[in-house]
């Protein structure tokens, strides 16, 4: 868990952005690993998370599915946002 301040002063006025944020790696063998990232914006409001699962089949070629998401409107803390499920697919090609 780590916790971040970042003030900004201007002439017309400043503000504070407050920055929390966990990560956890989980390997389940040298080949598959899983690893989040959740993160709380307090200027925005908003929650951002990802979740990666990363798959070594070979070395050099691996799979990666990646699920991000983001809550939080302003007003309404788990307001459903942006939302991304990705699937990465890499060959190295030997020769």
């Amino acid at each position: 868990l780590r916790g971040q301040r970042v003030w900004n002063g201007q002439p017309g006025g400043g503000f504070t952005a407050d920055l929390l944020t966990t990560r956890l790696t989980v390997a389940a063998s040298t080949r598959l690993v899983g690893h989040a990232l959740v993160q709380y914006n307090s200027l925005d409001k908003t929650i951002s998370s990802n979740f990666r699962i990363a798959y070594t089949y070979r070395p050099g070629s691996d799979i990666f599915l990646v699920f991000n998401e983001e809550r939080g409107d302003g007003v309404d803390l788990w307001a459903r946002g942006d939302r991304a499920a990705l699937f990465k697919f890499t060959w190295l090609w030997r020769f």
